[in-house]
């Protein structure tokens, strides 16, 4: 199976068992953020990608990139050193986002010291670490999981072309019911001015 998948897998069933995946302790999405910060490579399709999608979809938020190293030895103790950094500023919303990759690869996103950061944020952070078959321990113990990066900020912001159907979809409702109650006033108004007792 491999000595990396072995790890992965004991330190997964050891921080289940002590419940920092409990979704009792998962704090809820911003459904409108103000602010987002995205923590991810400087340079690098994940970080264009989780950008663009906001941009798209949501461009009122404020968007701040924080760079982090994504891959290499110890890269996990800047991710954790920026992330403390970032939860205290007060944004609505934490990104963590990396591209696909192996077990290798995505290794300082299974190491336990940033699991247990990401738990004791007071930000919700969504991952967005890797492809839809890529599994991590910040997975687990994020606030959401997003399949991939992409995936993550669509799960951060709301639809602007969707808001707008809706906010078209109420406008004609309340016309409706205006015209509705106003000729019913109407009605009234005039049963009142044929009325026996005001002639």
């Amino acid at each position: 199976i491999g000595n990396l998948y072995l790890k992965y897998e004991k330190l997964k069933k050891s921080l289940e068992k002590e419940g920092l995946f409990d979704p009792i302790h998962k704090k809820k999405i911003a459904q409108f953020p103000k602010s987002i910060a995205v923590l991810s490579a400087k340079q690098g399709a994940a970080v264009q990608d989780v950008v663009q999608t906001i941009r798209m979809r949501f461009p009122f938020v404020n968007t701040v990139v924080f760079p982090i190293p994504v891959q290499g030895k110890n890269a996990y103790l800047k991710i954790i050193e920026t992330l403390k950094q970032v939860d205290k500023i007060g944004f609505d919303t934490i990104i963590l986002a990396r591209g696909g990759g192996s077990i290798e690869d995505l290794w300082n996103f299974n190491e336990e010291l940033l699991a247990r950061a990401i738990y004791q944020c007071k930000t919700p952070i969504i991952s967005g670490v890797g492809h839809e078959v890529d599994f991590t321990i910040c997975d687990f113990v994020s606030d959401y999981r997003g399949v991939t990066p992409t995936a993550a900020a669509m799960k951060a912001t709301p639809d602007q072309v969707e808001l707008k159907k809706h906010l078209f979809i109420l406008k004609d409702q309340l016309i409706y019911k205006m015209k509705f109650y106003l000729n019913n006033q109407r009605k009234r108004l005039d049963l009142l001015q044929k009325s026996y007792y005001l002639k």
